[in-house]
């Protein structure tokens, strides 16, 4: 899920729809577990994939409500999630 942080608008949505509808929900390739290990993964790899993709952050904000929608993260995490990404684009905009 990382990679598709990296693509134009269309190929994410399709990809992050791969990945939860078909991939978790119907064909139970992945469970919950993996799939929060996925998401964690994305968060963890966002401070440099901001600087490279601009819309790595939007994204990655799709991707955790999602995540929350489908029962993958609880409120407080997609809170912690969702602060993490705030203090990244405040810490970009310091940069500039």
């Amino acid at each position: 899920m990382a990679n598709t942080l990296a693509e134009n608008p269309t190929d994410f949505t399709n990809y992050i729809s791969l990945v939860f509808d078909y991939f978790f929900r119907e064909q139970k390739l992945v469970d919950e577990s993996e799939m929060k290990e996925s998401v964690n993964v994305c968060v963890a790899n966002l401070p440099d994939l901001v600087i490279d993709y601009a819309n790595a952050a939007k994204y990655a904000v799709e991707l955790i409500i999602k995540a929350k929608d489908y029962g993958i993260l609880s409120q407080d995490e997609e809170d912690k999630y969702k602060d993490h990404i705030k203090n990244l684009q405040e810490d970009d905009e310091d940069y500039d």
